[in-house]
């Protein structure tokens, strides 16, 4: 048996980060390691595991919040929880003094923030110190770094998205700091890597997304007039911009309807999705614009659409992009922060791009899909080849390539 994979994820859901983290475990299996995919923060309770994904027999989901309660009689567990109470109350010791003479130093609150939130994950990590860990995420690496500290695991990063997401995050130079400590760092493209200043870095791969080999195949033949998106349901992902572009689509192609399938769960801006319903309902577009709950056979429901259409400000990777270009959907895509639509798309000949927050060439793109005549079987047509240009076979190889590398380190 191959050494133990350990994949860190923030929660269970239908994300990108997430479909991708399962994809790759499954595969990790296959090629004979032992898979621990773990959920740091409480999952969200009305998702089903098995609804969305199956797990291979060498391959193990676990919240690693249900776990921790499980281990509190642990004596392993119960000495790292002294450890870390010895150091929390020196660095609230140290914060009491500093608020004291109205210093403020906030690398004090980060290590008291990491410390509480890595707790957890140390109670599993104590099991299993010699395992490799994928921290996809930027938001949970500061929990895999301190929860692995003066452990022998071996920290790959796999970033998730463009750096423009996470530039609000109070503690943003703080955890790009510590992600610089990795073993090694996986990016979905090269502007991701570029954004972390890591271009000419030995240990920083790019590696683009699997495509998941459980998709439909390609369909061939006259398609229903439905415009379609399958997301999270993301201020990122400028789905009002699609209906606007939808609307005005509308205009030169009446008949058409516009789906999209959200998926909400650990959804963090409520609000969102009344703003989107408010529009659809002021500019009396209930007919034909539905947002919809996820649903796990997606893929076959969507597969005789006319398009897909992504309108998102910034991305890695979007698997629900290379999802719609394997079941050979035709593709309208923002050119992205991020570079990932960019870096899968060639205009014109396997997808359209689209400048970002431009509803009217978003609009005139969708239009050109469906009255240009033969754009729309050839941008299928060769959309369809990243089924085995990305296989999640050779994607995985070139992951246990790196694995491997830093496992030889150890």
């Amino acid at each position: 048996m191959k050494k133990e994979i350990c994949i860190a994820i923030s929660k269970l859901s239908v994300g990108g980060a997430q479909r991708r983290a399962f994809t790759l475990a499954n595969e990790f299996a296959r090629n004979g390691y032992s898979v621990y995919i773990l959920a740091l923060s409480s999952n969200d309770s009305t998702l089903e595991i098995n609804e969305y994904y199956n797990v291979e027999k060498n391959a193990q989901f676990i919240s690693i919040t249900e776990y921790y309660q499980k281990q509190l009689k642990d004596k392993k567990a119960k000495k790292i929880r002294t450890i870390s109470d010895i150091h929390l109350f020196f660095l609230k010791s140290l914060q009491n003094i500093f608020n004291l003479i109205k210093l403020n130093v906030p690398s004090v609150d980060f290590r008291i923030k990491c410390i509480r939130k890595s707790l957890p994950l140390k109670s599993f990590l104590i099991h299993h110190k010699r395992a490799t860990i994928i921290s996809f995420e930027f938001d949970i690496f500061e929990r895999v770094y301190f929860s692995s500290k003066n452990y022998r695991n071996k920290i790959i990063y796999a970033e998730t998205n463009s750096s423009k997401r996470y530039e609000s995050n109070i503690f943003y130079k703080q955890i790009k700091n510590y992600i610089k400590k990795s073993d090694a760092w996986v990016f979905q493209t090269k502007e991701e890597r570029c954004e972390h200043n890591m271009e000419n870095i030995k240990n920083a791969f790019v590696i683009n997304n699997p495509v998941n080999s459980n998709l439909p195949e390609p369909y061939s033949g006259i398609r229903k007039p439905i415009v379609v998106n399958f997301c999270r349901l993301s201020r990122q992902k400028n789905l009002l911009l699609l209906i606007k572009a939808f609307e005005n689509f509308l205009k030169s192609c009446p008949g058409f309807k516009l789906e999209i399938y959200a998926d909400c769960s650990g959804c963090n801006d409520e609000s969102y999705k009344e703003e989107l319903l408010k529009y659809i309902s002021e500019h009396t577009l209930g007919e034909y614009v539905k947002i919809l709950p996820a649903i796990s056979n997606v893929h076959n429901k969507i597969l005789d659409y006319s398009m897909f259409v992504s309108s998102s400000d910034y991305e890695g990777i979007s698997n629900s992009m290379i999802e719609a270009m394997a079941i050979g959907l035709p593709c309208v895509c923002t050119d992205c922060y991020g570079g990932g639509a960019r870096e899968m798309i060639t205009n014109e000949e396997n997808g359209l791009l689209v400048p970002i927050g431009n509803i009217e060439a978003m609009t005139n793109a969708m239009i050109r899909m469906v009255t240009e005549k033969g754009l729309a079987e050839k941008c299928s047509k060769n959309a369809a080849k990243v089924k085995q240009t990305h296989s999640v076979e050779k994607i995985a190889g070139e992951w246990i390539k790196i694995i491997e590398y830093v496992q030889k380190r150890m």
